[in-house]
């Protein structure tokens, strides 16, 4: 669980440096956590298989905590060492 989370903050960081955009950031954040969430929700959380709908909301939930949590350090982070290099140029 620690990796992903250092995986995530790491690709948001590049991604904000690169690309410069926080909506793209969010949206890979989302991507990538939503995705989790789904594996988490096979592997069976509630002790037996959960229905679609449930599952569903799982990986929304899972994909906006996520995002907004790592998606705006990651962002953020990428965006001041952005900046930073800029201002040494």
């Amino acid at each position: 669980m620690e990796y992903f989370a250092v995986g995530l903050l790491t690709g948001s960081a590049v991604l904000a440096r690169y690309d410069r955009n926080l909506r793209r950031v969010w949206l890979f954040n989302f991507a990538f956590a939503a995705g989790f969430g789904i594996h988490l929700v096979g592997m069976g959380i509630t002790g037996e298989m959960p229905g679609l709908p449930f599952r569903i909301l799982w990986a929304i939930t899972v994909g906006l905590v996520i995002a907004a949590i790592l998606g705006t350090l990651g962002g953020v982070l990428g965006l001041g060492v952005s900046r930073l290099v800029a201002s040494i140029r």
